[in-house]
């Protein structure tokens, strides 16, 4: 209740703050049509990509151009090239005999993923008009992920490193309503959905180290995850600018 207040809440001044923008106001009953690029309006009015379900450093180029009078194509391309380089460290406390045992870890996680989706959507209205549509989705991505733990009762340290690919089809479709503030601008409320299958191929890396500092070394190459997903994405402000 509290997320849907607080949307709510973003639409409504989102819209009043361009009301009193010095703007040349929209012709009476018109849209606004041609070509746009989209932007979404997050928390405190701040402007990111719109198409993008990706989080971390992504760059989404989302294009817009009407074909018609009431159809519109969309086209939304992401990029993920995501580095961390992670400083961890644990304090854990020994037994009755041990003094607490501190440890430290540098690794490093990284991830590299495209995405693009092409929609179709149909418009139904003119200042404020009602658009739903959608079409197909796909991504590629390659990654590594880093993690360690402590285990108290043992004393053993495990490392784990899991290196693989992912890929995957789906399908995005999306209801929405949209205003023409001017005759270059409007805004626009959007609720999204994603059916998708993905495929994970992964090789991963455990090395254990117990109190006695003997090391044991497990491998486990071809791991195969399939997923399908149906989830929403939510509702989503965005602005776009004519040109």
């Amino acid at each position: 209740m509290n997320r849907v207040r607080r949307h709510v809440i973003l639409m409504m001044g989102v819209w009043c703050a361009c009301l009193v923008l010095p703007l040349t106001s929209a012709a009476e009953g018109g849209r606004p049509d041609g070509q746009a690029i989209q932007f979404r309006v997050g928390s405190s009015f701040t402007l990111s990509s719109f198409g993008g379900v990706m989080s971390y450093d992504t760059v989404t180029l989302a294009y817009q151009r009407f074909l018609g009078r009431d159809v519109a194509w969309r086209l939304n391309v992401g990029i993920d090239l995501r580095y961390d380089n992670v400083e961890q460290s644990e304090e854990h406390a020994g037994d009755g005999n041990n003094h607490n045992i501190d440890e430290s870890l540098d690794y490093s996680e990284w991830n590299h993923e495209i995405s693009i989706s092409s929609e179709w959507l149909k418009y139904r209205g003119d200042r404020v008009s009602v658009f739903f549509g959608g079409g197909p989705r796909v991504f590629y991505s390659a990654y590594r992920d880093d993690g360690f733990g402590f285990n108290t009762y043992s004393g053993d340290w495990r490392f784990v490193r899991r290196i693989g690919k992912e890929y995957g089809v789906g399908l995005v479709g999306c209801v929405g309503v949209q205003w023409a503030a001017t005759e270059w601008l409007a805004l626009h409320a959007e609720y999204r959905v994603l059916c998708s299958y993905s495929r994970d191929v992964y090789d991963e890396q455990t090395l254990e180290t117990n109190e006695d500092n003997e090391e044991y070394d497990y491998d486990a190459r071809g791991n195969v995850v399939d997923r399908f997903l149906l989830d929403s994405l939510g509702v989503r402000f965005g602005l776009s600018a004519y040109f």
